[in-house]
């Protein structure tokens, strides 16, 4: 039977300082628990008693009556002292984190299980399928975010008895139907969340979407995915389901037949995924790209094309770093599982990230932590990393991050691709957005955000938001 207190224990409650935001579920706890002073003390008893004599024969024997003699009466030098505290600390460490694992370990849940136990971690959140390929036997779930900013106007209207009809026209904004944003690495589409109202009531956009990539967040993790070209069909699907027509309906100011217009967005990472999208898009669909911090042209030679290897080399040397890979994955694993669901891990992280750490709040760690519960994120994280390191490019120059930018340069229906960095971003510095820049004379100048670290979506939100007003304000849509 349900209780009450379960029943508030498995309900949703709203951040009051970030209200598109959901607290994690009381009852899931997304770390280690951590044992009573008492249960403390024993272990460190039983290191002291194990470090002073695990190879003597007493503790062979069983003799322990001798064993605890030879620990209250022995005369210790200095440096016996030190070298019986460090065995003694080393090895309680290991006995408490064997005894965490196998007692209090952390609640990691699929997504269904968070769906019908608890709630997915936004007001935003959706959870939908899609069918990457007519090989797949199963959809795969994808958790995105989705805001619709004429829904949340027309609310307004509803409540303050203004419907005026004359002001829709005026408020048409810059004539996009959609923007989809994806996130980079490490990160979810809950990064969006702080961005994604303030972004929509200032470029008017109907519809602002983001999903959760394969290895991240709450979206499914199966083999073979962990692509940024499986990411990018992903965000075409859902773009393609969004109805079009609701521009037309609210401002009457495009032609019912105009082709829609969509802003892609994109952050380090996802600024692959985002090239990609935008060179899916039909041809008779206008595209805007903005490029946030983008992670392009970092790839060396032990990244280049297949092609351009020795090919005689390729299936060894694929063996034997998959073997490797591997081979360190559990222990990574087992690291990751132990810090990822601290909230102060990621405070430290993304205080390395902000261009100014004391902007940093818990909601922002929040977003990355929530992540952390789901069922196989540690290992998902590790699958995406595997698939980045050898089956990205799929043997062709054109897959490379410069092919895809030439690519999407050379489309007509796709605008000039535009570029933010921040100027205190120490993740992607200025080396790298002006160097792979450079290879491109047609871009637009590099828009630098003052101050701003590698999440300038997030940090400073107005200020990325009025930026982004200002890109399109320039471009005829």
């Amino acid at each position: 039977m349900t209780t009450l207190k379960s029943l508030k224990m498995s309900l949703p409650r709203r951040r009051q300082t970030e209200p598109n935001l959901y607290h994690m579920p009381r009852s899931l706890r997304a770390s280690y628990g951590h044992f009573p002073w008492y249960i403390q003390i024993g272990i460190g008893l039983v290191s002291l008693l194990l470090a002073k004599n695990f190879s003597s024969s007493s503790m062979l024997s069983g003799d322990f009556s001798s064993v605890a003699a030879t620990v209250v009466t022995p005369p210790f030098s200095v440096g016996e002292l030190l070298i019986l505290l460090l065995k003694t600390f080393f090895l309680g460490l290991s006995i408490n984190f064997v005894m965490q694992h196998v007692c209090l370990p952390p609640d990691r849940v699929s997504t269904d299980a968070l769906r019908e136990n608890y709630f997915l971690p936004s007001p935003l959140s959706q959870f939908g399928h899609i069918t990457l390929s007519d090989d797949d036997e199963l959809p795969l779930g994808v958790h995105y975010v989705e805001y619709e900013y004429f829904e949340e106007l027309a609310d307004d209207d509803e409540q303050q008895q203004r419907p005026d009809p004359s002001t829709k026209a005026a408020d048409a904004g810059f004539g996009l139907d959609a923007v989809y944003m994806n996130h980079g690495f490490g990160a979810s589409s809950l990064s969006w969340i702080p961005t994604i109202p303030k972004l929509a009531a200032a470029l008017k956009v109907p519809i602002v979407l983001g999903h959760d990539a394969p290895g991240f967040g709450f979206t499914d993790r199966r083999k073979g995915i962990y692509t940024t070209a499986t990411s990018a069909k992903i965000g075409t699907t859902l773009l393609e389901r969004h109805d079009f027509q609701v521009r037309r309906m609210y401002d009457g100011t495009k032609d019912d037949n105009s082709p829609p217009t969509v802003l892609l967005v994109g952050h380090s990472m996802g600024c692959r995924t985002t090239l990609r999208m935008a060179l899916a898009q039909p041809p008779n669909r206008t595209v805007h790209v903005v490029l946030v911090a983008p992670a392009l042209g970092l790839r060396g030679n032990f990244m280049m094309p297949n092609e351009q290897r020795d090919k005689e080399d390729q299936p060894v040397a694929r063996e034997y770093s998959t073997d490797a890979f591997r081979f360190i994955q559990h222990g990574v694993v087992f690291a990751l599982r132990r810090i990822v669901g601290q909230a102060h891990f990621w405070n430290v992280l993304l205080r390395l990230a902000w261009g100014n750490p004391n902007k940093l709040s818990n909601s922002d760690a929040l977003r990355f932590q929530w992540p952390s519960i789901g069922l196989g994120w540690e290992s998902g994280l590790l699958d995406f990393v595997h698939e980045q390191l050898f089956d990205e490019y799929n043997g062709h120059v054109d897959e490379t991050d410069e092919g895809l930018m030439r690519l999407v340069l050379d489309r007509p229906n796709i605008q000039p691709v535009q570029v933010i960095w921040g100027t205190k971003d120490v993740v992607i510095p200025a080396s790298v957005v002006y160097g792979f820049c450079s290879k491109f004379p047609s871009l637009p100048p590099v828009i630098e955000l003052k101050g701003c670290g590698h999440d300038p979506f997030e940090e400073q939100v107005d200020t990325f938001c009025n930026t982004m007003a200002a890109v399109m304000k320039t471009r005829s849509c």
